[in-house]
């Protein structure tokens, strides 16, 4: 088994287009996603992007990326898939957007690829750190690249959630395969009667099931994950789902529940020595009781060096 993660994964989305789909289709999505918002909890809703800087890590062929494009905002990718790259080349330019710059380079190696970049308002890295060996070293060149008070997006595949069952499927497809096809048939075999029901966009079924299970998806907890981000001097502003219970009692629809089960948690959680013990359950209900592999999503902002 190769030691360097990174080198497989960049293999296997050269090889198989991650995300497969017509020009068209892809253009759809675009366009659909440029009509969103963030949620309210994330620091990041109702913002006007027009002239703002957004870069993203791993922007794959840019479905996520360009939609900023479309508000208005200078937009820049890196990936370490020259396929990739020429896909978000050619939907930037069937877009006619203009302010937009896609470079190839391996992530762990962004600093050097983005010196000549302006700092960046929004950095997204969405589903991409979990492919990343040197994870920690990435995350060092995502702080190095926002303006202080910038803002990260960040989504991976948590292993404390839900049963770890995303990341066990993807543990024994790829240690039961040998290379990118036989991965992809171990993990059909085994697991694509329970996945296929995610492929909501419908991309080509070889793109979906070489994303999870010839792709190698490195475990990585929440608490490493907000460790490294305070070690940056990224502070977290918000991690969906919710961690503690204090994060728990933050959300409008508690707040506002009059139900026994809700009045008896806020009174419970008045008490110091209790609390603990809250958080703790908060955790075991993600990953006992709620099994259905959405990944884990955190908003960051950069801290003003003193």
């Amino acid at each position: 088994m190769p030691k360097n993660k990174s080198n497989v994964n960049v293999q296997v989305f050269n090889e198989v287009t991650h995300s497969d789909m017509d020009d068209e289709k892809a253009l759809k999505v675009i366009r659909r996603l440029a009509k969103k918002d963030f949620k309210p909890r994330t620091g990041l809703a109702g913002r006007n992007w027009e002239g703002k800087v957004v870069i993203e890590f791993g922007c794959g062929a840019g479905l996520k990326l360009l939609q900023y494009g479309l508000r208005g905002a200078n937009t820049i990718g890196l990936d370490g898939s020259p396929m990739a790259i020429k896909r978000a080349t050619r939907y930037a330019a069937l877009l006619e957007l203009e302010e937009v710059a896609f470079i190839e380079c391996r992530l762990e190696a962004a600093d050097e690829a983005l010196k000549d970049f302006p700092k960046a308002d929004l950095v997204i890295c969405s589903g991409v750190i979990h492919h990343v060996h040197e994870w920690r070293e990435m995350l060092s060149h995502i702080a190095n690249t926002l303006k202080p008070d910038g803002m990260l997006y960040l989504t991976w595949g948590d292993w404390t959630l839900h049963l770890s069952g995303f990341n066990i499927k993807n543990q024994i497809s790829y240690r039961l395969g040998w290379n990118l096809q036989s991965r992809m048939s171990i993990g059909k075999f085994l697991f694509g009667w329970w996945d296929k029901k995610r492929n909501s966009t419908n991309i080509d079924w070889d793109s979906f099931y070489a994303d999870l299970y010839a792709a190698y998806y490195i475990p990585i907890s929440r608490g490493k994950m907000v460790a490294e981000l305070n070690k940056n001097n990224l502070r977290v502003v918000s991690s969906n789902p919710a961690n503690t219970i204090a994060q728990v009692l933050e959300q409008p629809s508690v707040q506002s529940s009059q139900t026994r089960k809700a009045r008896w948690v806020r009174r419970l959680a008045r008490y110091r020595m209790i609390r603990p013990l809250l958080d703790f359950a908060v955790t075991a209900k993600w990953y006992l009781l709620e099994p259905t592999h959405k990944p884990r999503v955190i908003s960051a902002q950069r801290m003003h060096l003193e």
